[in-house]
């Protein structure tokens, strides 16, 4: 009786984790939801504004060092860039782009999230992408 307990929470283990494994992208699993970038100058207190790259309207500002919350995603199967514009009296402002990048985890919805995570669900959330610099 026991062994029979012992494989029926194996299987039932099993059922579990596949459905969780294909129920979402890869990708989402490891990159879900907005980036959280931290921004910083040498010296500190520079004047930062985000925009959005196609908008061109500032959507977030501050003083180094912050960190900002940016979504990745523009839309289906599309990464969204966003400029950072330093300004500091006595130095020269400083602009720089950051730029959607395919995740590596996206591609792991080949062993993991199969179809549905490829083509579904982690070109709809954005967590296909990141944003790149990391570090500049």
């Amino acid at each position: 009786m026991q062994i029979k307990t012992n494989k029926m929470r194996a299987i039932g283990v099993l059922i579990i984790t596949a459905a969780v494994a294909l129920s979402g992208g890869c990708a989402s699993i490891f990159n879900g939801g907005n980036r959280s970038i931290s921004v910083s100058s040498q010296p500190a207190g520079a004047k930062v504004s985000v925009t959005k790259v196609g908008l061109e309207q500032i959507i977030q500002t501050g003083t180094t060092p912050l960190t900002v919350s940016l979504d990745p995603r523009r839309g289906y199967f599309q990464g969204q860039a966003y400029t950072v514009k330093f300004e500091l009296d006595g130095y020269k402002n400083t602009e720089i782009t950051l730029r959607p990048e395919l995740s590596g985890w996206y591609f792991g919805n080949i062993l993991i999230g199969g179809v549905i995570g490829m083509v579904v669900v982690d070109p709809l959330t954005g967590s296909m992408w990141n944003l790149t610099p990391r570090q500049n």
